[in-house]
């Protein structure tokens, strides 16, 4: 059995599927991303830096170009689904 995650772990951030292409600036930029998506929050990412806490910004996407590993990963998200999104701009972490 896999471990699943909680959809409140105070490390998950959420980008509004409406947000996903707003970014300015310094940016990173997926294309064509298969990404977990919790169906009310939006696009999933990972954050553990204290300095980012609650942003998207320096966060690791949940998801990859490949859906063979996003769906790896899913099982682990039962309250996600996987989805792929033709953009996500997010901005960089300038002290990475």
């Amino acid at each position: 059995m896999v471990n699943q995650m909680d959809e409140n772990d105070p490390r998950f951030v959420y980008l509004p599927l409406d947000q996903a292409d707003k970014a300015t600036g310094s940016c990173n930029v997926y294309k064509d991303y298969w990404c977990l998506v919790h169906p009310e929050k939006g696009i999933l990412f990972w954050q553990t830096s204290k300095r980012y806490k609650g942003s998207v910004t320096g966060a690791s996407i949940q998801g990859n170009r490949d859906r063979t590993i996003t769906d790896y990963l899913a099982p682990r998200y039962p309250w996600a689904e996987v989805k792929q999104i033709p953009l996500i701009i997010i901005p960089m972490d300038p002290y990475a």
